[in-house]
């Protein structure tokens, strides 16, 4: 992956973050928890906190998905249909504790940042 796009992303893999608190590129982070939350009367979200293993300042990322944080990394992803069944045992969306994730994103398979948000848009 080319280094341009690397510092355009806030995560590079499961085990590596651009921390905009101090300024690390291709720090270690790892995965604090993670908060289910109800965005709207129809939509759910999720809340993680990730720690820079470099400064150690806690960042707070928000998304539509919910995540396997197994090891303190994200592992798998979960989509609307599974989270809303009563079905115990689901299959992920991504498992991205099975297979390389570095290999996945440099095959355009996964980009972790697409499965976070940042605002929610003006509609």
């Amino acid at each position: 992956m080319g280094n341009t796009l690397r510092a355009n992303r806030c995560f590079i893999n499961k085990r590596e973050f651009n921390c905009a608190f101090c300024s690390g590129n291709s720090v270690g982070y790892e995965v604090l928890t993670e908060t289910p939350y109800d965005w709207s009367d129809e939509r759910s979200a999720y809340a993680y906190t990730v720690r820079c293993k470099n400064c150690g300042k806690v960042s707070l990322h928000l998304s539509h998905y919910q995540m396997d944080i197994s090891y303190n990394q994200f592992t798998a992803v979960y989509d609307e249909a599974m989270r809303r069944s009563y079905v115990v045992q689901h299959t992920p969306v991504a498992d991205i504790g099975a297979a390389d994730v570095q290999q996945m994103m440099d095959q355009g398979k996964l980009n972790l940042d697409e499965l976070f948000f940042f605002h929610w848009p003006k509609t």
